[in-house]
């Protein structure tokens, strides 16, 4: 929880908008919806509170899988905010390993949660650690529209992705038409 709060102090010192409303007393009831649309694997939560919400779409990085980032995005919606878990890789619906993964997948997350009810639309964000925070910058570099975007570990480059032996792939983690983004190069 400690890293929650550092992530949403670093938030209000930049001035964000992204601050929900003051947190109601007690513990926070919170909706879990599962969400399987198009290429999108998701976990939805939302908190029980009246008015319009800020939306986070929550990112892991090369563990794979949504476990991860479930845990980010359940404590997050605990202090108000929607948000929506996303698996990119490494279970069932989406790639078995981080190679070629659709980048549309971050497009349709952000579409989703947009679209979510208890959710401002002009207040989304986008949080990833790791590799997530690699698929984040290079996901918002193509999102305007994004409020605020945190960068968990990023690295200043575009990596190869993850072959199933765990091993440099020598080929993008991420694909996508619009990307036109090349990966570091690395020697075997």
């Amino acid at each position: 929880m400690r890293n929650v709060i550092a992530f949403l102090g670093l938030w209000a010192i930049a001035g964000c908008s992204l601050q929900p409303a003051a947190r109601d007393a007690g513990a926070a009831a919170l909706h879990r919806t599962s969400i399987r649309e198009g290429l999108l694997v998701a976990t939805l939560f939302e908190p029980e509170r009246r008015g319009l919400r800020p939306g986070l779409v929550v990112l892991g990085g090369s563990e794979g899988g949504i476990a991860g980032a479930e845990r980010l995005a359940q404590d997050l919606a605990e202090e108000g905010y929607v948000t929506l878990a996303v698996a990119y890789f490494g279970m069932e619906g989406v790639p078995a390993t981080l190679q070629d993964v659709p980048l549309e997948i971050f497009d349709q997350a952000i579409d989703r949660i947009r679209r979510s009810p208890r959710v401002d639309p002009h207040r989304i964000g986008l949080i990833g650690g790791s590799k997530g925070a690699e698929a984040a910058l290079l996901v918002a570099s193509r999102h305007p529209e994004l409020k605020a975007v945190i960068a968990a570990f990023p690295s200043s480059v575009v990596w190869p992705g993850i072959g199933e032996d765990g091993t440099s792939a020598g080929i993008a983690s991420s694909s996508g038409a619009w990307l036109g983004v090349a990966s570091l190069r690395t020697e075997a």
